[in-house]
């Protein structure tokens, strides 16, 4: 009778938590030994340096009208402080079929990413995931991914909605109910059946236990089933639900994980199991942490206590196996590290505005400096309803209303391992092995991009030296790369903000066509993913071949292509109606430059650049003609722009590459072209360099290079890609006071401001403008620190 009470209080506190511990001095010495930069591919560098992504999202609640705001943070290592090596988080709007909608890259900075998506105009309302993730977290599975419910253009569950049977989930906690062993059943209740009253029944509608139920929908029961009997959930409406039969034999595990610092295990066997070997198992990310085999002898229930230290916050998963690897149970539980307490009180209010005091503390009460998001949103139009889909988010389940702050992370982690035991399986790892040794994918510092590359007659450029332009925010972007044998072109680290044209062309005088034609490869399909094959040594067509991110690195037809990583691009094609017979490539737009200012190539008797450019009249150059010309326009002021194709250089001191100032910007640009490619130089001034502005003051020398076909010229701006880099960051004040007044009545967001700042007491204030129908406004404010610490705040005024 007394281990029957001691059992049944155990249950009570029962929870689910991430973690098991190894000695923490043991990770010390790994991380001291290990140098990430080398990127090891060995396991330990896949324990030591777990990445996870978390979100604050804005306004779940858009329209084609209304962008997505929202802040990510990046956790990396086993004790998951806010850094991290990637230097790239792709985020992604997915259907409700999980079919990718639009992707995004964003730049990360000190471990965080500020960012916004506009959605497609032709958008079907409904519900959508927003999803966001590095490269080098594909190495773990979605566990580590942040995912989170999008509502657009409606409500994703209307209060008055009738709940289906199907949403009533009834799980047990080790994933099977044991006969006349004591069990804990976990129920979710939809928000229209929400209830604070339930019991279990038999086969007579006879009650055998009653049903706890806390917020969000969620509730527990502790019940011994009888061998061969049904059992049914009722609840406070009346309306009745089955549980699932018990079986006779088996396992049970039991968690509680109420200690901020421990776990207690209890794992239960049924008389016929007795005397078996079995191994518990725990793993994160698809990472094993720990593995211990027990014995189950006279005593049909072992108790294990485990020290959470050692192991990352988020999901942690218990797996009972048997020696074959069978599962026998399993068990997720919660694991979230030490937690800030932000809380926030109106200190005064007018007819105009309100003002609110925002303060964050740590469990010792002291005042904690930090950067917070905050989002205001109108609560009276949110559309999620209280009980949507909670994900399993760092920055949820906190409630300042608790002054006991230790009461309060028991309440945390005991309802986070609520929705973790009743939530899909799909989302929580099952990878019974665990992960491989050696990562299948890469740190990713910048953008990439990877294409093949063809000249004007379709051939495929194998071994050949290829220029990159790119014209950015920041000015001129040049590279310089080589294709290889299969004609492959890679482009890694690159930096560039925005949208930029991407010229391609090749170097040296014996090409026989300066333009590059490049067909880039695509990943928007995760699981489907069109190749090209060059195995006619032609442009490829897209092949009926389906492959995966995990499948290798090759454009031949019998080996798949590692795809991971690379930029979505439309492809280029350049059509045979753009082919026109004429004597000259026309000018950029359209100018009609004087002959005299017009300087020709001699096909037959090449002349440097230089040389051309002393023959028109008004240009002045001095120096040696073949290797550093110095070129100045007596008419015109200020610096000589060049523009190649086309494409304006840097003028004056910053040079035509990023790397620094150069002297002569022309000697660059002719160890970059060979004159033999050069076809005519023009000199525009005045009026006519007009079109590029202030740069043009100073006089424009536009230089045309030859296409390789004779007399035959396709318009070089056909054969250019639009490359999708960082999207920029839009600022919330400057984006609200474009919005119409229609508009902005309408949307949920009234505030946000992703980069708040505390002061040395923990505090800031902000001022928000009164509401016209003195709605109530939704605050939800989050913060992770560098050392990892979490805080979380979601109130209503």
């Amino acid at each position: 009778m007394k281990k029957d009470i001691q059992f049944r209080c155990f249950l009570f506190l029962v929870t689910i938590s991430v973690g098991f511990a190894q000695n923490s001095n043991n990770y010390k010495s790994k991380l001291d030994k290990l140098s990430f930069d080398s990127q090891e591919a060995n396991r330990d560098s896949l324990v030591l340096w777990q990445e996870r992504a978390v979100l604050h999202i804005a306004n779940k609640q858009v329209s084609p009208n209304n962008p997505l705001f929202f802040k990510g943070y990046l956790l990396t290592g086993i004790q998951q402080n806010r850094n991290s090596f990637s230097g790239v988080l792709n985020v992604e709007l997915l259907d409700g079929n999980g079919t990718v909608v639009k992707k995004q890259f964003h730049e990360v900075v000190d471990g965080m990413v500020e960012g916004h998506m506009k959605l497609p105009k032709n958008i079907v309302p409904g519900k959508y995931f927003f999803k966001a993730y590095t490269r080098w977290m594909q190495n773990y599975g979605e566990d580590v991914y942040a995912v989170e419910d999008i509502s657009v253009g409606g409500a994703l569950r209307e209060k008055n909605e009738v709940a289906k049977t199907s949403d009533i989930l009834i799980t047990p906690e080790g994933g099977t109910l044991l006969s006349d062993q004591e069990n804990r059943l976990v129920i979710k209740i939809p928000y229209a059946q929400s209830t604070k009253v339930g019991r279990v029944l038999d086969e007579k509608r006879q009650e055998v236990a009653t049903v706890s139920y806390y917020s969000t929908g969620l509730g527990s029961a502790i019940f011994k089933p009888e061998d061969g009997k049904l059992y049914q959930l009722e609840l406070e409406n009346g309306e009745m639900y089955p549980i699932p039969k018990a079986e006779t034999q088996g396992y049970l595990l039991h968690v509680s994980n109420l200690n901020e610092n421990n776990v207690k295990i209890r794992v239960t066997a049924s008389s016929e199991v007795l005397g078996t070997k079995v191994k518990l198992v725990g793993t994160s990310g698809g990472i094993s942490y720990f593995e211990k085999e027990l014995e189950f002898k006279n005593d049909k229930s072992l108790d294990i206590n485990l020290s959470k230290r050692g192991f990352p916050k988020g999901i942690f998963t218990l797996r009972l196996v048997d020696v074959a690897g069978t599962e026998l149970a399993r068990r997720p539980f919660w694991i979230d590290g030490e937690r800030l307490y932000i809380d926030i009180k109106l200190i005064s209010s007018d007819s105009d505005e309100k003002a609110f005091k925002i303060k964050v503390t740590d469990k010792k009460n002291s005042p904690v400096k930090t950067q917070l998001a905050l989002s205001v949103n109108r609560h009276d139009v949110e559309a999620m309803g209280e009980y949507s889909n909670i994900r399993h988010n760092l920055l949820t389940y906190t409630n300042n209303s608790e002054t006991d702050k230790i009461s309060l992370n028991r309440k945390n982690r005991f309802l986070q391992d609520l929705n973790i035991l009743v939530s899909d399986v799909d989302n929580i790892s099952t990878d019974e092995d665990g992960i491989e040794n050696n990562p299948k994918f890469s740190i990713q510092k910048g953008l990439e991009f990877k294409g093949h590359a063809y000249n004007l007659d379709n051939k495929l450029l194998e071994n050949t030296t290829i220029q990159i332009m790119a014209q950015t925010e920041d000015g001129v972007w040049l590279k310089e790369t080589e294709t290889d044998s299969n004609g492959l072109l890679r482009l890694e680290e690159i930096q560039i903000t925005g949208s930029s044209e991407l010229i391609f062309r090749t170097k040296g005088v014996n090409t026989k066509s300066r333009l590059v034609k490049v067909v880039p490869f695509k990943e928007w399909e995760q699981e489907e993913r069109v190749l090209y094959t060059n195995s006619s040594k032609e442009q490829g067509q897209p092949n009926n071949k389906k492959t995966t991110s995990s499948e290798s690195n090759s454009p031949r037809p019998n080996e798949p292509l590692d795809t991971t990583g690379l930029i979505e691009l439309e492809e280029v094609e350049i059509s045979k109606k753009l082919d026109k017979k004429q004597k000259d490539s026309p000018s950029v737009y359209g100018i009609d430059v004087p002959q005299k200012r017009i300087k020709y190539q001699d096909p037959k008797k090449t002349r440097s650049i230089g040389k051309m450019l002393s023959e028109i009249p008004g240009v002045i150059v001095s120096g040696d003609f073949n290797v550093s010309p110095s070129v100045t326009i007596p008419r015109a002021s200020g610096p000589v722009l060049y523009v190649l194709d086309g494409f304006p250089l840097a003028q004056g001191n910053q040079g035509p590459s990023l790397g620094g100032p150069v002297k002569t910007p022309l000697s660059d640009i002719m160890n970059m072209v060979s004159a033999a490619d050069i076809e005519r130089i023009e000199l525009l001034i005045g009026p006519d360099a007009a079109i590029y502005g202030a740069r043009g003051s100073g006089g424009v020398i536009s230089m045309y290079t030859r296409s390789g076909k004779g007399q035959k010229f396709i318009q070089r701006k056909e054969g250019q890609l639009v490359f999708e880099g960082y999207e920029p960051v839009m600022e919330f004040n400057a984006y609200i006071k474009k919005l119409s007044k229609r508009i902005k009545d309408r949307a949920s967001l009234l505030y946000w401001y992703p980069k708040l700042e505390t002061d040395e007491n923990g505090e800031a204030i902000i001022r928000l403008p009164v509401l016209e129908s003195n709605s109530v406004i939704k605050i939800e404010a989050s913060t992770i620190t560098l050392d990892g610490m979490v805080g979380w705040l979601s109130t209503k005024f």
